[in-house]
């Protein structure tokens, strides 16, 4: 099973779950406001944004029932929730203090609590898998410029924050993805108009750019197979954008899709070694597997609709 979400017959995203043989797909939402969607780990809930007036987080059960807003603060944003592995906390990025911050809050939306205190925006924070007591999540604090952003860590209480990139020169590093065994996490480096993907140990050392255009095109939305072996990106350097992937050592670049002037775009790992992307080769914006060589490109969603927004998340895979 997995969650995206969609633009149902024109209108605004809303979300949908639909089975990996593409049976059984199910609108979850129908305000066209709700975007960002997540499993809980235990597959009991889907937590997601919804923008209608100001952004609020909620949660719903598997099937879409019981909706809550979890954050219903009404006069800021509050966006990018974030599942602790053990299901029990959510963060999430909210303006109500005046700048960006970090906060927390328990999975009924009680005991909200700011995390962060650093004097710029923090957004974007992801637990480490199988840690339910420290993040990562990006900040231009060392910079003070909105135009160069750094990746950093800390604990769930908000201490020991650590800067794990440097944004040197013009360069940004945005959106970390962590590996499952919580020691690697993958990002896309912007500059001048460009990105590329790279990789660092959890403590920021390490650094390889595995994508390695030298800043000429544009790469990113990297995931992390669950062996932690590989990954996987899109990239735009033949001219339009098509999935690669690559060893995590930077070893074996291999592109995966060549659909001619189609976008394949945003992949994401599934348990078995699969790899999900967002194609516009059938005319519209689907959801699409492959195996992890590329090989048996299937539609998954296979309909009229534009169904890409996000990205597309299995049962399995919480969004860390």
């Amino acid at each position: 099973m997995i969650t995206y979400a969609g633009s149902y017959e024109g209108s605004n995203p809303n979300i949908f779950t639909i089975n990996l043989d593409g049976s059984g797909r199910t609108q979850l939402t129908t305000d066209g406001l709700s975007s960002a969607p997540f499993f809980t780990s235990d597959k009991s809930k889907i937590v997601f944004c919804n923008a209608n007036s100001t952004p609020e987080i909620f949660s719903m059960n598997y099937d879409g029932s019981n909706k809550i807003n979890l954050t219903n603060y009404g006069s800021s944003y509050n966006i990018e929730p974030s599942i602790s592995p053990d299901n029990s906390k959510v963060l999430f990025a909210s303006g109500r203090s005046g700048t960006l911050q970090i906060w927390k809050m328990n999975m009924t939306g009680s005991s909200q609590t700011r995390v962060t205190s650093i004097g710029a925006d923090t957004w974007g924070p992801k637990f480490v898998p199988n840690d339910n007591n420290h993040f990562l999540f990006n900040s231009d604090a060392a910079t003070g410029r909105s135009t160069l952003e750094d990746i950093y860590i800390a604990n769930i209480d908000g201490s020991s924050v650590t800067r794990l990139t440097s944004a040197e020169g013009q360069y940004n590093n945005y959106y970390p993805t962590i590996s499952r065994d919580g020691t690697k996490f993958v990002y896309f480096s912007w500059g001048g108009g460009y990105s590329d993907v790279w990789v660092r140990n959890i403590d920021g050392s390490g650094a390889i750019n595995l994508s390695n255009s030298g800043y000429s095109s544009n790469n990113g939305e990297p995931s992390i197979s669950y062996d932690g072996t590989k990954v996987v990106f899109h990239s735009d350097r033949t001219g339009t954008y098509q999935v690669y992937s690559v060893n995590i050592d930077g070893s074996n670049l291999t592109r995966l899709t060549s659909i001619g002037a189609s976008k394949n775009f945003k992949p994401q790992y599934l348990p078995n070694g699969q790899i999900l992307f967002f194609s516009d080769r059938d005319g519209n914006i689907q959801v699409y597997k492959m195996g992890g060589d590329g090989t048996n490109q299937v539609n998954i969603t296979n309909n009229a609709y534009q169904e890409g927004d996000g990205l597309p998340t299995s049962t399995e895979k919480p969004n860390f």
